[in-house]
């Protein structure tokens, strides 16, 4: 995973762009499309712009790849 895109993320999250930050996220996961992180990450992104149903698709993908991930189950 390349944590500068990963804090990228982050730091768009916090500071409420969310467009940009699943953005970042779907970057992410072209390289790496089992990084639970970044679909973490991309849930929230989705959940924060209104797509319910992306949120809890990516979600759910996150949670067949690691069940016991604690934000994912959050």
């Amino acid at each position: 995973m390349n944590s500068n895109l990963a804090q990228q993320a982050i730091d768009n999250a916090i500071s409420g762009d969310w467009k940009k930050a699943s953005g970042i996220n779907l970057q992410i996961l072209a390289d790496n499309p089992n990084d639970v992180e970044a679909l973490v990450r991309l849930a929230k992104c989705y959940f924060e712009l209104g797509n319910l149903a992306s949120a809890k698709k990516t979600i759910q993908k996150a949670l067949k790849i690691d069940p016991y991930n604690l934000l994912a189950n959050k």
